[in-house]
């Protein structure tokens, strides 16, 4: 009988940010047992064939997987580089009047695309007018050029306030006036 040793293989593995990872496994031979160990990851270690670790912030995580069986083990040394991305920073409600545009605005990536398309002068701008006739949920979708993005939304808050008719009057008259769909009003001559 021959005594063959597992030979622990795992290559280096870049994700994004706040992503989390199934590493796969491509050790040979009669592999008995595993050990995963990534300190900082959540878990931090694991004996699954193909694991899923999470990684809570951008840098470099060592990485060590030991495989073994009866007649001895392995162990292999990696790195995961956790790519920062981008962070979108907006406005998370904004107020509106029916058929009033309304100019949004987002930073922290170098590329936009807004949805749905179709309610945005320009779904590709960090300052897109919105044309929203009632209240929406708005996504947008930054990415940096290191293959991250990061995703936020924008509720579109449409008020639906009416003033009366117009009316004519004599000098020395009285009519009354009327409105509705605010929560305060001011009459101004």
């Amino acid at each position: 009988s021959t005594c063959l040793l597992p030979v622990a293989i795992m290559s280096n593995v870049e994700i994004c940010a706040f992503d989390c990872v199934r590493l796969e496994d491509r050790s040979q031979g009669n592999i008995t047992f595993k050990n995963w160990k990534i300190p900082g990851a959540v878990p931090p270690t694991s004996g699954q064939d193909n694991p899923i670790f999470c990684f809570p912030g951008a840098g470099g995580y060592g990485a060590s997987l030991i495989v073994g069986n009866e007649f001895g083990t392995d162990t292999t040394f990696f790195t995961i580089q956790v790519k920062s991305g981008p962070l979108l920073s907006t406005d998370s409600v904004v107020y509106s009047c029916r058929g009033e545009p309304v100019r949004l605005r987002v930073t922290g990536a170098d590329e936009y695309l807004w949805s749905p398309p179709e309610l945005f002068d320009d779904p590709t701008s960090n300052t897109p007018t919105v044309f929203a006739e009632q209240t929406r949920l708005l996504t947008v979708i930054g990415s940096d050029g290191s293959e991250c993005n990061d995703t936020t939304t924008v509720r579109v808050v449409v008020h639906n306030m009416r003033a009366g008719r117009d009316h004519e009057i004599c000098v020395g008259g009285s009519v009354r006036l009327d409105a509705s769909g605010a929560q305060t009003y001011s009459w101004e001559p």
